[in-house]
């Protein structure tokens, strides 16, 4: 009972609250009126009812039929006023559109530019629904999104678009028109308003502020403090992280950034290269198991390099025991990837494991096993004379010519050697994808369940091993008739 009791006084200050909030929703003090009164009685008749309910039994008091069935009825039509009302807001969120406010071009005195972010007006107010609150009987709301971009030309670039909904496209103009949000620009950066008013008698339509900077390279941007949360994270768009246009940072702390050709390059945590200073060398296997972004390739000289943000090498071990040299990572998923580079004059196999894409080149030797299991793709550019390729689940792409190609494909990896030269071949296909083949004299398979194998010119001579173990069996069969007949 003092429960529902509560709940009810509860209620009612809620409504009061939500009052002011209400009138930029319903666009009128009236609708919000009614509003407000539907939601109260269809949340507050329940519990009087149950409270009449709980009377009957506690303190032997009947409530009357009339009294009972005006409850109920008068419940219905708050349900149904309720709705009507909300029905006619609903159309006003009917149509969407984003105008373009204004495109300024500037150039700073200074080639890194300070961005900070305004005071927050309100920022103590008791009643805060998600970032909106009242003041002076005005909305003011932080719906403001920042995004980045590299600019065309030697300028910055700030293109402000102010976005709302509405009934039609007149309201949406006048909406997006009466927002008034002005970044303050200096000759050393630009300080961008915390928030933004919508004035009191107009609507709430979902409104929401864009800026997008373009950046010019070799240009630098600037924001945050030294040992803080960074205010302005909230307002960077999410795009701007998903597409990785901007740098995949911890958001304490102060960032630089500097525009590249590639894009953006974070000054706080910046690539590092560790060398071949461990002594790697006379290495003619590779095993290589993680997500690393592999680029082997032949040289004059034993070179292994690994190239990423301080943190994510941490995960990296590397160990050569003997002719093989184990190089793996801890970690899955990255947050920035890690390139290894291995240069070699000659080597023998290569394991890969879960790796991330993989390149191999310019090898020109006698022999050279390639072994992968994993969804990334893998190239191999070489002129061996064998070349054996153990593929499992990926893409690859095989170039470049040899005597002898051998294949063993499984579980969905395609593979694509149009453009490998071999004078003969061997390739065997277990549930595999797509095979593309270039073979010159004689072709041998063992293909099974739904693998495809294409090539372009005929070799000479094409042997089915799946044949002539049929045709083998058959012949067998043949010879013990044969043999239980003369017997």
């Amino acid at each position: 009972m003092i429960s529902l009791i509560a709940m009810w006084i509860g209620l009612i200050i809620g409504i009061i609250a939500a009052f002011p909030f209400a009138t930029f929703v319903f666009g009128a003090p009236v609708f919000a009126f009614v509003g407000a009164a539907n939601v109260f009685f269809i949340v507050a008749l329940p519990i009087i009812g149950f409270l009449q309910f709980a009377a009957r039994y506690v303190f032997k008091r009947k409530t009357s039929a009339r009294t009972r069935t005006g409850m109920t009825l008068f419940w219905v039509l708050n349900v149904i006023s309720f709705f009507s009302v909300g029905s006619v807001v609903v159309r006003d969120f009917n149509q969407e559109n984003e105008m373009v406010q204004r495109v300024e071009t500037h150039s700073f005195n200074t080639d890194t530019v300070q961005l900070s972010l305004g005071k927050e007006i309100g920022a103590n107010s008791i009643i805060d629904f998600d970032g909106a609150k009242i003041i002076d009987e005005n909305l003011v709301i932080n719906n403001i999104e920042i995004d980045f971009a590299k600019s065309k030309d030697d300028n910055f670039r700030l293109i402000q678009s102010h976005f709302s909904r509405g009934k039609n496209s007149n309201e949406i103009e006048e909406l997006t028109q009466s927002i008034s949000y002005n970044p303050i620009i200096t000759d050393q950066g630009i300080v961008f308003p915390a928030d933004f008013f919508i004035e009191k008698g107009k609507k709430w339509r979902a409104q929401k502020v864009r800026i997008k900077l373009e950046v010019p390279e070799g240009k630098t941007i600037k924001f945050g403090e030294k040992k803080a949360h960074n205010k302005l994270e909230k307002y960077i768009s999410r795009h701007s992280r998903y597409n990785h246009s901007i740098p995949n940072v911890s958001w304490n702390d102060e960032h630089i950034w500097t525009m590249k050709e590639e894009g953006f390059y974070s000054k706080r945590d910046p690539p590092q290269e560790i060398g071949n200073d461990r002594g790697f060398k006379d290495f003619k296997k590779l095993i290589i198991k993680g997500e690393l972004k592999v680029d082997i390739t032949k040289g004059d000289h034993y070179e292994v390099k690994l190239i990423g943000k301080e943190r994510e090498l941490k995960t990296v071990t590397m160990e050569q025991v003997g002719e093989i040299l184990d190089i793996s990572t801890s970690k899955k998923r990255r947050g920035s990837p890690v390139r290894l580079q291995i240069t070699a004059p000659d080597l023998e196999r290569i394991d890969l494991e879960y790796t991330d894409d993989v390149r191999i080149t310019e090898f020109d030797g006698k022999k050279l096993d390639v072994f992968n299991e994993g969804k990334r793709e893998v190239k191999v550019h070489v002129r061996v004379d064998s070349l054996y390729l153990n593929f499992k689940r990926n893409k690859s792409d095989i170039r470049g010519e040899g005597k002898f190609l051998k294949v063993k494909l499984d579980q969905r990896a395609k593979m694509d050697a149009e453009h490998y030269t071999a004078t003969n071949a061997y390739v065997q296909a277990k549930n595999a994808g797509n095979i593309r083949l270039e073979v010159v004299d004689t072709l041998q398979t063992d293909i099974i369940q739904s693998s495809r194998m294409v090539y372009d010119e005929d070799p000479k001579v094409v042997i089915d091993e799946r044949k002539v173990r049929k045709e083998k069996v058959e012949q067998e069969r043949l010879q013990k008739q044969k043999q239980i007949k003369r017997q």
